[in-house]
Order: C-alpha cells, then sequence, then structure tokens
C-alpha cells in the first residue's frame, strides 16, 4: 500500500493555505500560487513558525480570542488579547473535539499567524458571525500548547473559564444526518406531540445525535457540567443541553428503541448523556471525585494526565470530606508522567484514609503484569485503563450472632494500612478462599455482544450439578428473577432440542434468526429446562425483563472485562480478567467487595475486587494476616 511521506503531506497542506488566509495577510508572503518554487514554500514556513506567545502577566491572567465577522466561505480574521480571569469579561466558551493533533492551518491573529488544527478551524467558521465581533475562548488557541508550565497553569482555570462564560457553544462537526428533520422530530418528543413506534427510524436521528464523537471525550464533562447554558451545533442547526436531557430522562424507564446493525446498544449510546445529566444535576451540591473518576475511565483524551487533570475544576461536595481534600492536592503539572501522577494521587490517598475507595478502582485489563521496581505498584489504579465492569457489587456475609460488620473493629490485632519505604501497601485482612476454576475472558465484548459459547464451556468444564442452575444465574444476572431472565434469553439465541415442544409464535418474534446449534450451549439450554416449572416454556414476553436487548444491557454492565470462577468451597462469582488458578479471595478493611490476591515473592499483587454468590459466613473466615502488596 502506497503512502504519502509526510513532506508531501505538508506540501499539499500547506499550498491550499492560499485558499484560506485573508488578502492582506498574503503580500507578506511575497508570490504564492501553483507551481511555486521550494524557496517561497520555506519562506511560508519559516514566517508562520516565528509566531510567539506572549507570556501570560499574572495568575488569574487568560486569553480571549475575538473573532471578526465574516460569511462562511470567508477566511478567519481573528485578534488575541489577554485579560484578567477575576474581571469577568463577557465571552462564551467553545467545546469540541481535538481530533488528531496536527496544526495544519495558520489562524490569523493581528498581524501573526497561529498554527491550529483542522477541528478548531472547523468550530471557529461554525461560531463566527456575519456581522459582528464575538469573543470566545478556545483551549487550542488560547493556551500555548507548546509551553507545559502554562498548560499546567491554565487547565487550573479551565474550571472558572467555562463557569463564567455566557455559554458554551458546543461543536458536534459536520454531519450526513439530515439535522433539520432530526430537530423537528426532537421538537416533537418534547412537546409530546409525536412518540414514535418502537423500532421506527426516526429514533435513528436519536442515535446518531448520541453517537457523535464529542459524547465520548473526556474534556467535555467539566465543560459541560460548569456550563451556565450550553448549546449544540450540529451541522447548521442548533439544540439546547436542557432540550436534549429532557429526552434521554423521559426515555429511561422504557426505551422504544430496537438495536440496529449500525447501533447495536442503543442503550449504550443514551446512557452517556444520562449519566452526563445525572452528574451535572449533582454537580449543584457537589460531586465525589472517586465516583467521576470512575465514570470517566470509560472516555478518551489524548493525554492520560488528563485523567486526573481534566475533571479537577469540578464542584466537589464538603460532605466528601477527604476526597474533596485530595482534588485540594493536586497542581496539574505537565512535566512529570501519567504514571508518576498516578502514584503521586494514590499515595495521598492513602495518607487520607481512602485506600478502600482506591483498590475498589484497581483494574489490570487481562493480564497483571510481573513486577518490576520500576512498575506502577499493582495496587495503584491505572485510570487509563478502561473501567470494564460497573456492577458495584457489594458482598454480604452473615453469621450466627449478627456481629457482621463489626468483624475488623473487634479485632484488636488489626492494624491501620500504610505505605512502606519501598511503596508497598501494608494492610490487614482476611484470607478466605482461592480460586479453582476460571471462565475465558471477555464474557461480554463491546461489539460481538454476549459469548453464550464461553458461558457454556464454563458450565460443562465445571461439570455444575442441577442444584448450581441459581447460584449460576444469580451470578450472571442478579436480582429475583435472575433465573427467568436468563432462561428467556438462552431460548432466543440457542436452538432449542428436537425433543423439546415447539416454540410459541409470541416467542419467536424476539428469536435470533441465527440460532446456535452449538451442542454446549444446547446442553446448557437443556438444563435450564430441566428446572423449569413444568409446562414453562411461553411466550417470551410472560418473563419479566424479556427482550434480548435488556439481558445484554444487564451483561454489558456486570460482565465487560470479567471472568466466572468458582472457588475451593464452592462459591461462584465474577471477578476481572486478570484473575488466575490459585490467586487468593481475601477481606480488606472498609471495602464492600472482595478482593483477589496473588502470591509473588512472600509478598502479595492486588488483581482486583470481585462479586460472589451466595451469600458467605463469618464462621468461614480465617484468622486475621498483615498482606504487603506490591
Amino acid at each position: 500500500m502506497r503512502t504519502d511521506s509526510i513532506e508531501q503531506k505538508q506540501k499539499s497542506s500547506e499550498w491550499r493555505w492560499k485558499d484560506k488566509l485573508p488578502m492582506r495577510s498574503l503580500s507578506r508572503f511575497g508570490k504564492i500560487g501553483d507551481g511555486g518554487s521550494d524557496s517561497e514554500l520555506y519562506i511560508v514556513q519559516e514566517v508562520i513558525s516565528k509566531f510567539e506567545y506572549r507570556p501570560l502577566e499574572t495568575k488569574t491572567s487568560i486569553r480571549l480570542l475575538t473573532i471578526h465577522p465574516g460569511t462562511l466561505d470567508d477566511p478567519l480574521d481573528c485578534e488575541l488579547k489577554h485579560v484578567d480571569s477575576t474581571r469577568h469579561e463577557q465571552y462564551e466558551a467553545i467545546s469540541y473535539v481535538w481530533g488528531v493533533a496536527i496544526y495544519s492551518y495558520p489562524l490569523v491573529c493581528g498581524d501573526q499567524h497561529v498554527m491550529i488544527t483542522e477541528s478548531l478551524r472547523q468550530a471557529l467558521l461554525r461560531v463566527r458571525l456575519p456581522d459582528r465581533d464575538l469573543v470566545v475562548w478556545a483551549d487550542g488557541v488560547c493556551i500555548n500548547q507548546n509551553d507545559p508550565r502554562e498548560r499546567g497553569h491554565q487547565v487550573k482555570l479551565m474550571g472558572d473559564i467555562y463557569r463564567d462564560a455566557s455559554r458554551v457553544l458546543i461543536h458536534l462537526g459536520d454531519t450526513s444526518t439530515e439535522t433539520s428533520k432530526a430537530m423537528k422530530f426532537f421538537n416533537s418528543i418534547i412537546n409530546g406531540t409525536e412518540i414514535p413506534k418502537p423500532g421506527s427510524d426516526k429514533w435513528n436521528y436519536l442515535l446518531e445525535f448520541a453517537d457523535c464523537q464529542w459524547f465520548r471525550r473526556l474534556w467535555v464533562v467539566q465543560q459541560l457540567l460548569l456550563a451556565r447554558y450550553a448549546v449544540f451545533m450540529w451541522g447548521p442547526d442548533e439544540i439546547s443541553w436542557r432540550d436534549i436531557a429532557s429526552i434521554t430522562i423521559s426515555l429511561q424507564d422504557d426505551t422504544p428503541i430496537k438495536s440496529t446493525s449500525k447501533f447495536r446498544n442503543p442503550r449504550t449510546l443514551l446512557d452517556r448523556i444520562d449519566r452526563l445529566s445525572t452528574f451535572k444535576t449533582k454537580s449543584s451540591t457537589g460531586l465525589n471525585f472517586m465516583s467521576v473518576l470512575r465514570f470517566t475511565r470509560s472516555l478518551e483524551c489524548s493525554d492520560d494526565r488528563d485523567r486526573i487533570y481534566a475533571i479537577l475544576g469540578l464542584r466537589y461536595g464538603s460532605r466528601y470530606g477527604p476526597e474533596t481534600a485530595l482534588v485540594n492536592t493536586i497542581e496539574p503539572d505537565y512535566t512529570i508522567s501519567a504514571s508518576t501522577l498516578y502514584r503521586n494521587v494514590a499515595f495521598e490517598a492513602v495518607s487520607l484514609g481512602l485506600t478502600a475507595k482506591l483498590l475498589e478502582n484497581v483494574q489490570h485489563g487481562s493480564e497483571l503484569q510481573k513486577w518490576s521496581i520500576d512498575a506502577t505498584p499493582s495496587w495503584v489504579p491505572h485510570w487509563d485503563v478502561r473501567s470494564v465492569s460497573n456492577m458495584g457489587s457489594k458482598f454480604e456475609c452473615y453469621s450466627s450472632d449478627s456481629r457482621w460488620p463489626l468483624l475488623y473493629e473487634s479485632s484488636e490485632a488489626a492494624a491501620p494500612e500504610r505505605l512502606t519505604e519501598d511503596q508497598h501497601l501494608a494492610i490487614s485482612g482476611f484470607h478466605y478462599d482461592w480460586i479453582q476454576r476460571v471462565s475465558a475472558d471477555m464474557l461480554y465484548h463491546d461489539v460481538r455482544g454476549v459469548s453464550l459459547a464461553k458461558i457454556a464451556d464454563f458450565w460443562d468444564r465445571c461439570r455444575l450439578e442441577q442444584r448450581d442452575i441459581k447460584h449460576f444465574c444469580n451470578t450472571l444476572i442478579g436480582g429475583k428473577y435472575a433465573f427467568e431472565y436468563f432462561l428467556g434469553y438462552c431460548r432466543t439465541k440457542i436452538r432449542p432440542p428436537k425433543q423439546e415442544q415447539p416454540v410459541s409464535d409470541g416467542h419467536k418474534k424476539y428469536m435470533d434468526p441465527t440460532l446456535s446449534s452449538d451442542p454446549l450451549q444446547i446442553a446448557l439450554l437443556q438444563s435450564l429446562e430441566k428446572l423449569a416449572r413444568p409446562g414453562s416454556r411461553q411466550p417470551l414476553g410472560s418473563i419479566p425483563t424479556t427482550r434480548a436487548d435488556d439481558v445484554e444491557d444487564i451483561a454489558r454492565i456486570r460482565w465487560s472485562g470479567q471472568r466466572l470462577f468458582i472457588t475451593g468451597t464452592g462459591l461462584m462469582g465474577l471477578g476481572p480478567a486478570a484473575m488466575r488458578i490459585e490467586d487468593k479471595i481475601c477481606m480488606l478493611p472498609r471495602m464492600e467487595t472482595l478482593v483477589v490476591l496473588r502470591d509473588e515473592d512472600n509478598y502479595q499483587r492486588f488483581v482486583g475486587a470481585v462479586s460472589v454468590f451466595p451469600r458467605i459466613h463469618t464462621s468461614m473466615v480465617k484468622r486475621l494476616q498483615y498482606f504487603v502488596i506490591r
């Protein structure tokens, strides 16, 4: 496959500049035109590269960009000015998707040129007014991106910048969607004049909107949550955040949107908007730092340090004392690495008594790396590793004398956790059980969905008995109707054995047209059917939470990045993909989940949190131990 050289790509983009620069700027370069010499191209590069940002005068200084009026076809003509953020100048803040950080467009600012990305250029063109100046703040031009210290300083002010803006203009970019028809559809839902039937093509307008790249970006959380008033610019049309949030909130209880080949999990797309709406509501009284960190792990950013820095400007509640105190200790510093930042935050969290909250957020992906002296400790969350399960699985423990959860408080031997000189975490706890069998990982995949083949394989290899069926379903689905939900789902995905009675017409409409004939999956379905009440093969509509989409939503939340496991004492559970046979199941102070530790050279490694079923009994808890986790 042929690829153009970097020089060729630069040359092709640079010669397009002549069509974009104001005419008063071209005379500065001499002749620029097709067939220009290499020396002429060199002059263009040299002049543009000489632009230098004037240093900001004070700790509260920021830059604002004035966009001079023009039509869509006119080149951009702007000016940068310094202002004091405490003087509350009138301006609007721009929120957009950075995209690839290639600074290919020279933006005219007074008598100089600032190189900006094409995505910022498109955003500036979209918000520009035809008849008057517009004053805006946009990070790609108002911050000197080549100065790490200035970036850190300005990132610290970004909370105030978006909070003080009169509006936040959200540029979603160009789209092939007929946005005028989409806006008409949105307004009909808001006004209650039209609610299309489930499966209607009109719902695709909402999915197209929710699928915009902007909703996947990390920085937008702060930009939206702090906005006094936010408006989306989608193609040539506009709609306010309030209107979009009201639409998705009205659909939470009963989503009339079916999955399609393009949008396999529509609820996933709408969840992004729902969760932003929830956080925006809570932000008025103060957020929980760890909760925001956990939510934003699934979002995208180009710099992993921004996993922490991009949410510092949010308002955090005083009722979350230690977590809010943790936020106040963090200073944006782009001269340190992401791994150093994560370690520093973790060390501070331990000193503030947030060890349990910290450990609940540890994710290692499919493999826990071997320890090395330069490696990040296993107990430090890698905030750049996507959060793969949101099941929030609190374990239940019961005892004959009802003394749980006073188990730790009543133990005089329990010592507070601390950091050793080698940055290991020393903590007391109980070794409860060990891992005997594990399933394959990736029980749920974002694209391929549920893997019934891996679930059936685990069932077969473990030789589980009929009496284990309900425990098995509770582990997978959870809730009062776990068995019914899982049975109903398997009926839509697995071809029934020939001896089974015919499937009802009501059931057929929910069935996958390509039913699995895998013998292991059929055997799993047979085991489920044997436990079902006689004559229980009914239309799927008679079973609560019946649609396959609903079960896949549960799987997306509970199974992503998880393995099934069985312990030595017969407990079943879901745990991190990095867990292995012979890992230990342990209890640690103040944690609402059991955890997996791995022995390694007289130390322990922290693998992650697990969910178990059924409940555990305190009589089975071993003696208190002291773990040193590295």
